[in-house]
């Protein structure tokens, strides 16, 4: 995600705002409303049209942290009867590979990397 400043030329008095967009620009994830300095995050990310609209990139005051990029960690562990699992830090989430984890939602192996 990327902020860019919309320089279009409107009829009449039609401010521009800042919008967080995505690197082709066809989603948006928030706004900084003009005259305001206070970014507006959507909900979730959403359709953006920019057809005869124009932009420019600028860079980012808000202090923004894109959390939609996703930080993995993964660790083997081996099971009680010799196989060996994958267990996946994805964000603050962690899964793992075996059958258990699979039906319950929980496991050994995932409490051993949690302690």
């Amino acid at each position: 995600m990327k902020f860019w400043q919309e320089t279009t030329q409107w009829a009449g008095n039609t401010p521009n705002h800042v919008y967080l967009l995505n690197d082709d620009r066809s989603k948006a994830a928030g706004y900084v409303k003009h005259g305001t300095d206070q970014l507006i995050l959507f909900p979730t990310v959403i359709s953006f049209n920019i057809k005869n609209r124009k932009f420019k990139e600028v860079a980012n005051r808000w202090d923004y942290v894109d959390r939609t990029v996703q930080t993995k960690q993964s660790w083997q562990i081996l099971g009680s009867k010799g196989d060996t699992y994958t267990v996946v830090r994805d964000r603050d989430q962690l899964r793992c590979t075996c059958s258990g984890f699979k039906f319950r939602s929980h496991c050994r192996h995932v409490e051993q990397v949690a302690a």
